[in-house]
């Protein structure tokens, strides 16, 4: 009887870390968040998140939504996997908006002290091209981005007027 209780909260623990934990109401950013803490719950790195947004139905393309949000959470997944600090990797995502604009500003542990841009992963002819594609998007949207790495924190901070 015991193991067989055992048995169910196991698998119901694993049921609700399958489920979305961010829950907006736009379905893009709800999808990525969740899986970035479910991924990062996996690699032991902490995420701070904090995400509000006015109006959820937010007037920019689903698909240039997930190019822009999905890269600067791979990204920083990644690096703080690979960061070396050891009980310390972390991620702070705060993402809001107001009626003209959505924030996204990601922090996150890196290994060196300075960055490089440049893909560090295998066959870097099919990777790397994730910053630009932020950027081009970024520019149609007539937004910003700001990166700035120091003290071993990568920050990225992207700014789409809609």
């Amino acid at each position: 009887m015991h193991e067989a209780l055992e048995y169910i909260h196991l698998t119901l623990d694993r049921i609700d870390n399958s489920y979305q934990r961010v829950n907006t109401g736009n379905l893009v950013i709800d999808a990525l968040v969740s899986n970035t803490l479910n991924i990062a719950q996996v690699s032991g790195i902490q995420v701070k998140y904090k995400v509000n947004l006015q109006d959820v139905n937010l007037k920019i393309e689903r698909y240039d939504l997930c190019v822009v949000l999905g890269n600067i959470l791979d990204n920083a997944v990644e690096a703080a996997k690979i960061s070396g600090q050891t009980g310390n990797k972390c991620i702070e995502i705060i993402i809001f908006s107001n009626k003209y604009t959505l924030f996204i500003n990601v922090t996150n542990t890196m290994k060196d002290f300075t960055c490089s841009l440049y893909t560090k992963k295998q066959q870097p002819d099919l990777h790397g091209n994730g910053l630009t594609n932020i950027r081009k998007i970024t520019e149609r949207y007539d937004g910003n981005v700001s990166i700035e790495a120091i003290n071993h924190r990568f920050n990225i901070m992207v700014t789409l007027q809609f």
